[in-house]
C-alpha cells in the first residue's frame, strides 16, 4: 500500500493519528502528510536496526524532525549500505546460477529504499521462487545460501540520533525479539522513559508485565501497535493518542482497540528489512 492509501484505511478505521514507521528510511512522510484526511495527524517516524549482541533488533523513532542533518546523513549511508547489500546478494545469486539482474531489484523497489523483500519479489517475478515466503526460505534467509549480513547501527547511535533528532525510541515487537536479557542493554544504550516498549501488538504473544519487569530499568510507556505487514511499508498505527502523550514523561499505558491483523498479512515475511 501508498503512503496515501494507508492514511485513507487509517481514517476508515477512526484513527486520530498515524505514524508510518519505514526500515531506515522516511520517504513515505510527505505523501502521508499531503494526502492525510482532515482530522487524521501523522507522527514523524523510522524504524531502524540495531545490532545488540548477537541480535538484530528494531528500533521505533517517534517525533523526530525529518530536516535534522545528522538523521539525513545517517539514512542516506544506511540506504547506501543497503543497496551494496542488495548487489552483493544478487551476485551471490548469479554465482549460484540464478538468472537475476540487479535491474530487476530496482524494478521491484520502485523510488523506494531497496531491501531484501525486493530481492524476494525479483525472484518470484523471474521464476526461482514460488512466493515471498519461498525465495526468503530458499534463497535469502539467514541460513539460505545467498545471505548476506546486514550492517547496522549500535543501540547507542540510534539513540542519540534519535534524542539529536528530537525524537523518542521504542523497542519495537518485543515479543518477537525473545531476548529480555538484552532490554537491560538497549537501556544502557538509551532506551529510557517515556521512550517505553511497542508491545500490545496482535502479531506478538508479549505479556506486558513479564516485559516491563526487567529489573534496574526505568519504568517505560507501553505503546499500542497494530502492525500491518505489507510488501513495501511496515505502518504501526498508534491509536486514540496525542503527539503530547508520547512525549511527556510518564509510565503510562496508550490504551487500544487493536484491529486484528488478516492472516493474509502474518503470512508476509516478518521485519526482512
Amino acid at each position: 500500500m501508498t503512503p496515501a492509501e494507508l492514511t485513507r484505511l487509517a481514517a476508515a478505521r477512526g484513527l486520530s493519528m498515524l505514524a508510518i514507521t519505514d526500515h531506515d528510511a522516511i520517504d513515505g512522510l510527505d505523501e502521508a502528510r499531503r494526502m492525510a484526511p482532515s482530522g487524521l495527524e501523522i507522527l514523524s517516524g523510522a524504524e531502524l536496526t540495531v545490532h545488540v549482541a548477537d541480535r538484530e533488533a528494531h528500533i521505533l523513532a517517534y517525533g523526530i524532525d525529518v530536516t535534522h542533518p545528522g538523521l539525513h546523513a545517517a539514512l542516506g549511508d544506511l540506504a547506501r549500505k543497503r543497496e551494496a547489500r542488495a548487489r552483493e546478494i544478487v551476485a551471490r545469486l548469479v554465482e549460484l546460477g540464478v538468472e537475476i539482474e540487479f535491474g530487476d531489484v530496482q524494478a521491484a523497489s520502485g523510488a523506494g529504499t531497496i531491501a531484501r523483500p525486493h530481492v524476494a519479489r525479483a525472484l518470484v517475478e523471474r521464476g526461482h521462487a514460488r512466493s515471498l515466503d519461498d525465495a526468503f526460505r530458499r534463497w535469502l534467509g539467514r541460513h539460505a545460501p545467498a545471505f548476506v549480513p546486514k550492517e547496522a547501527l549500535t543501540p547507542r547511535e540510534a539513540f542519540d540520533m534519535i534524542k539529536e533528532a528530537g525524537g523518542v525510541g521504542s523497542l519495537a515487537h518485543p515479543g518477537t525479539f525473545r531476548r529480555d536479557d538484552l532490554i537491560p542493554v538497549l537501556v544502557e544504550s538509551g532506551l529510557e522513559a517515556p521512550a517505553g516498549l511497542v508491545a500490545m501488538s496482535p502479531v506478538t504473544d508479549l505479556d506486558p508485565e513479564r516485559t516491563l519487569d526487567q529489573p534496574g530499568r526505568p519504568s517505560c510507556a507501553l505503546f499500542s501497535q497494530s502492525t500491518w505487514r505489507g510488501f513495501l511499508r511496515l505502518v504501526d498505527m498508534v491509536e486514540n493518542a496525542l503527539v503530547s502523550d508520547l512525549l511527556k514523561p510518564a509510565s503510562s499505558l496508550v490504551d487500544a482497540d487493536l484491529h486484528p491483523t488478516p492472516a493474509a498479512d502474518r503470512a508476509h515475511p516478518r521485519a526482512q528489512a
